[in-house]
């Protein structure tokens, strides 16, 4: 006869002791070396050669890049700082963010409305980095490109505005 032991936990009871069937065991999953530990290793690396027309290109390229960059991040600031300055959102800010232990679906409300009228959102911005594409921009920089730009420089300031990290800096053309 096997003796168990019973012990409460939470409202569960829980029975510790033998029981008749085995539990199978897990397999145990390979865990040797796929090659020697003395063997060699063997890296290669190309240096890529430009020409002075391609190098031209891939500089003009990554300055567009920055100077689209660098426009989103100051719209994204400007939102940002229209945001703040509504009433709604002031108004939100001094309100508590629990009422009975529960969010303030009044508070979150009033941000999003602000949020939303301010049009600070990735959507938004997304579509203001593509609009920002005239002139040479709109040879060098790829509309898919512009999206994804604008969305670094909005998800940088929304950081910044809602989790306090440190405020984003323009970048520098090289």
């Amino acid at each position: 006869m096997h003796e168990n032991k019973e012990a409460v936990l939470g409202g569960l009871t829980l029975v510790v002791g033998e029981t008749d069937t085995e539990i199978p065991e897990k397999p145990k999953p390979d865990r040797s070396r796929k090659r020697d530990k003395d063997a060699t290793c063997f890296t290669v690396e190309f240096q890529i050669e430009y020409s002075p027309k391609q190098r031209k290109r891939a500089n003009a390229r990554f300055n567009s890049g920055t100077i689209l960059y660098n426009a989103c991040l100051r719209e994204s600031f400007d939102r940002a700082q229209t945001m703040r300055s509504d009433s709604r959102w002031l108004q939100a800010q001094k309100l508590p963010k629990t009422i009975n232990k529960e969010p303030n679906t009044e508070r979150t409300k009033l941000f999003n409305d602000a949020k939303t009228d301010a049009k600070f959102s990735a959507y938004e911005l997304g579509s203001f980095g593509t609009k920002m594409r005239v002139g040479s921009l709109r040879n060098n920089v790829l509309s898919q490109e512009a999206q994804t730009i604008a969305v670094q420089a909005y998800n940088a300031v929304a950081d910044w505005v809602y989790s306090g990290k440190g405020r984003p800096r323009y970048l520098r053309a090289a």
